[in-house]
């Protein structure tokens, strides 16, 4: 089994190294091969003129590789964040849009904008709307009592309600022309809004959450369990609250750095596990891999095949949509075969 996850891994991670690559090929302005090694050396090549080395440089480093850097980074923060979730609750339809995250950044991403702050502040926000909102959610399933799971979901869905009613006050007051123009990319979802700097500036922290959400693998195996998990000397609160505070964190900083993208943090998870299972040791590295590598790729395909470029969440839900109503006919054929 063992042997059998690590040929997996290797696979993934060739296949986004190929990727990544054809990323950085591809596009209305291709490049060959040897042309985009010697221009990421910073060597020019000879039969280059001096301007169009300039021209595709500025392509490379400031278009193109931070595009593809977002893409990998928020492929694998939502993806990692959702399969933590549906751990933790035992809940397959758990992903950070459902707990509120992403409507909750949203709304801090609109109130930014609103007062006029620059660019770092409206993202910081938008960092602290997703915390306030999972928070929210989080109160309101402790304060009831009943099934948990269900409990969870229903208070997902009133923090969701809750800040589209913020979202819709805060339209009603803002500049439409001014504002709204600004707004819709992030609502939409486009990493060509991530820049090198906001890259560099998300990545620390978002590095940081990925790797806690990686060594908090094992306890979320234990978390599993319910109840069960501190009968194995595991502080199911503490690595509970280390896992829902990571998860949220990555999902944010998905937002800060190129607004919401749905459906990948839902699917790509029920993709790992049929591919792994259900240890969450294995399955946290591959649903980070899997979710880079379909989220550049389906940037690619908006890029490249469409005339005019659509939104990435509208991609995502084209291949989203069907992608989970084909797990949902497997998973309805196992429950009939048990």
């Amino acid at each position: 089994m063992k042997k059998r996850n690590g040929l997996i891994l290797g696979i993934l991670a060739a296949l986004l190294l190929v990727i990544a690559m054809g990323s950085l090929l591809s596009g209305r302005y291709p490049i060959d091969l040897p042309q985009l090694l010697q221009l990421l050396c910073g060597i020019k090549p000879s039969t280059m003129p001096d301007n169009q080395y300039q021209i595709m440089r500025e392509l490379v480093f400031s278009v193109r590789l931070p595009r593809m850097a977002a893409g990998m980074l928020i492929g694998m923060a939502l993806t990692m964040s959702g399969t933590t979730f549906q751990a933790m609750f035992r809940n397959p339809l758990v992903s950070p849009e459902l707990l509120g995250v992403m409507g909750g950044a949203l709304c801090g991403l609109m109130l930014g904008f609103m007062l006029g702050f620059s660019l770092p502040l409206i993202q910081l926000m938008a960092l602290g709307g997703g915390l306030i909102a999972v928070s929210i959610t989080l109160l309101l399933a402790h304060a009831y009592r009943g099934d948990r799971l269900l409990i969870l979901i229903l208070s997902g869905i009133i923090t969701g309600g809750l800040f589209v009613v913020i979202f819709k006050l805060l339209e009603y007051k803002m500049d439409e022309d001014k504002i709204m123009p600004n707004l819709i990319p992030w609502a939409m979802g486009d990493l060509g809004l991530a820049h090198g700097h906001d890259i560099l500036l998300c990545l620390p922290p978002l590095a940081l959450a990925l790797v806690i959400l990686l060594v908090c693998g094992k306890a979320l195996n234990a978390l599993t369990l319910g109840e069960e998990a501190a009968t194995l000397g595991l502080n199911p609160t503490f690595w509970r609250l280390l896992a829902i505070v990571a998860a949220t964190l990555a999902a944010s900083l998905s937002v800060v750095m190129a607004g919401i993208i749905a459906w990948i943090g839902l699917v790509v998870p029920h993709l790992s596990r049929l591919m792994v299972g259900q240890d969450n040791r294995i399955l946290l590295p591959v649903s980070a891999l899997t979710g880079a590598g379909l989220l550049v790729l389906a940037d690619d395909l908006t890029r490249i095949a469409m005339v005019r470029e659509l939104p990435l969440s509208v991609t995502m839900a084209l291949l989203g949509i069907p992608l989970f109503l084909i797990l949902l006919c497997r998973m309805g054929k196992r429950e009939c075969n048990l």
